[in-house]
């Protein structure tokens, strides 16, 4: 998927590049030698590539911060050793990761979700639930600091394999268990309390995780539930250790790609218009409006090449934030 989107973006710049002076717009060296893809800045969340491309929860979590614009680049296979500091937070599918104790030792940030557990200390195994077994159960929100954007939610759906964890007390995600279906005098609220912890937040030596035992990205593939989307946001916000690098009120079918250019010393905020795009099938892209983008960085200028001109900036502390006034197929704003 990181591919695919890449190289849309790349054969679009080439076509720009042709109708600008030589040189003008040259792409070269984007790609940062410590990131696979190049599609990276030092300040980057790394999406781990668990079970292939075809991979649902891969699938959906590449589709959540592709829609939250949050930069990120795949990692094929996954070795964490060394990274600690070079991305604020790890996204993953499974916990099954090398490198993953060291990373979180030295202050990395995790966030992993299935029902393979990260190597870390958990609590006792109650049940290993099956997707069968989780028909008509449901998880039960309580307010929390740390999901802000579901302060007005009280239930979540559920599907799929869970595994439960013993000590749910406390949790602000719990699991529901089933009611009784069927016949009118068999259906009725289970009486039972809610158990289970569906999120579980740990502090490892100097760093932390967040471990949801069920498979929220796939979810989300499959169904776009808008929960489902907010709550990994929040969690994504919750560990993020220095906010967000790029912010934006663009559509979700906006694709960004941020990405420095050291030799030159600027920093190219790609934007793709994905809007024509349905499946397989493409067509024209519905133009986007104007919209705000901030960036994290020191910048003094910043020009839209397909509008070719400079864009107003207004300096906000550490960063940057400038108007984009209409976006068709494709363009970059150079940050320099």
């Amino acid at each position: 998927l990181g591919r695919q989107a890449a190289c849309e973006v790349i054969a679009l710049t080439f076509a720009l590049d042709l109708e600008a002076p030589r040189g003008e717009l040259d792409h070269a060296g984007q790609v940062d030698a410590d990131h696979l893809g190049g599609l990276a800045t030092k300040r980057t969340e790394l999406l781990v590539e668990a079970g292939g491309e075809d991979d649902p929860a891969l699938r959906g979590l590449y589709r959540l911060l592709a829609e939250e614009h949050i930069p990120f680049y795949v990692q094929a296979e996954p070795d964490l050793s060394g990274l600690a500091g070079k991305v604020d937070l790890v996204v993953t599918a499974t916990g099954d990761v090398e490198g993953l104790p060291e990373y979180l030792a030295a202050g990395g940030r995790v966030l992993v979700t299935g029902t393979t557990p990260p190597d870390i200390e958990l609590p006792a195994v109650v049940r290993e639930w099956s997707a069968e077994d989780t028909l008509a159960a449901y998880w039960k929100l309580t307010p929390s600091d740390l999901m802000p954007s579901l302060k007005e939610t009280r239930t979540l759906f559920m599907s799929g394999p869970l595994v439960e964890y013993a000590g749910h007390e406390g949790s602000s995600l719990q699991l529901q268990h089933p009611a009784l279906y069927g016949p009118p005098e068999m259906v009725s609220t289970p009486n039972r309390p809610a158990q289970g912890p569906g999120l579980l937040m740990q502090d490892v030596g100097k760093g932390r995780v967040a471990y949801l035992p069920w498979n929220a990205p796939v979810l989300y593939y499959e169904h776009s539930n808008l929960a489902l989307r907010r709550l990994l946001t929040d969690l994504v916000d919750s560990l993020l250790p220095r906010g967000r690098q790029l912010e934006t009120d663009a559509h979700p079918l906006v694709e960004t790609a941020l990405m420095e250019q050291p030799a030159r010393k600027r920093t190219l905020l790609h934007l793709l218009n994905q809007s024509g795009r349905l499946g397989a099938s493409a067509s024209q892209a519905l133009p986007m409006e104007p919209f705000e983008v901030a960036v994290a960085g020191r910048f003094n200028r910043a020009r839209s090449r397909a509008l070719g001109q400079d864009l107003p900036l207004v300096i906000r502390g550490e960063s940057v934030s400038f108007r984009v006034p209409r976006l068709e197929e494709y363009d970059v704003v150079v940050l320099e």
